[in-house]
């Protein structure tokens, strides 16, 4: 879609600039409309351009949530095992006491 209006828009471009060399004579109007879809079709691009990035941003963000949630359990699971780990040793230490 993007690159169908780009090539709108250089399309736009070049019978503009052969209107206004004076390579193709036509009324004044039809530069008024050239211009008005200029603008109307540099909005189009303009607006898609900013909604696309706002969905990039917001994809990226989730990305990053996603990466650190995953980061999150591994410490977590890390942790659980450190903890299982210091009470079987701290369990055969006493163990250990108490027999002597």
């Amino acid at each position: 879609m993007i690159v169908v209006v780009a090539i709108v828009l250089i399309l736009f471009a070049f019978v503009s600039l052969f209107l206004d060399s004076g390579f193709i004579e036509v009324s004044r109007y039809a530069h008024i409309i050239l211009d008005i879809l200029l603008l109307i079709f540099s909005l189009i691009i303009l607006v898609r351009s900013i909604i696309l990035v706002r969905i990039g941003e917001k994809e990226m963000l989730s990305k990053k949530v996603r990466d650190l949630e995953a980061r999150v359990d591994v410490l977590t699971k890390k942790e659980e095992e450190r903890m299982k780990f210091s009470k079987t040793v701290l369990s055969s230490d006493v163990e250990g006491d108490t027999q002597q």
